[in-house]
């Protein structure tokens, strides 16, 4: 999922107008840019029934959309949310993955003043993405 997700995003204009190929899982690698979008998997919990697995996964995702000045981190977000919310989409290739939905769970603000005073600003989206294997 991971893989693909980040695949989707690089390949809309409407994310890498903002961001260029500054998309990243868990960890800013050193030496980045700015703005860049960093993902986390929150939670993953496969869909169970008494029948058995039912190959869908619902997953937490957060999206923290970092810009320079609050505006620009806005901006992000709501692009990804534009893009995103309410939508289903099919990835082809190896590794396909159907996203069933995509919804928007929780949406906050931040300013990180600390390790970098320089005026860096975060929106974080967390979204609940439905997701199985082809």
């Amino acid at each position: 999922m991971e893989f693909a997700l980040a695949t989707y995003l690089l390949g809309q204009t409407a994310i890498s107008s903002l961001v260029g190929d500054r998309i990243y899982w868990t960890q800013l690698p050193q030496g980045s840019g700015r703005p860049y979008i960093l993902l986390s998997v929150v939670s993953s919990v496969p869909n169970v029934v008494f029948g058995g697995a039912t190959g869908l996964v619902q997953s937490r995702v957060q999206f923290d959309c970092w810009g320079d000045g609050y505006y620009q981190a806005k901006n992000i977000a709501r692009a990804l949310d534009t893009l995103l919310n309410g939508k289903s989409l099919l990835t082809t290739g190896s590794g396909a993955i159907r996203f069933e939905g995509f919804f928007l769970e929780a949406e906050r603000d931040g300013h990180d003043d600390v390790d970098a005073p320089d005026d860096l600003y975060r929106t974080s989206l967390d979204f609940i993405i439905w997701h199985k294997g082809v």
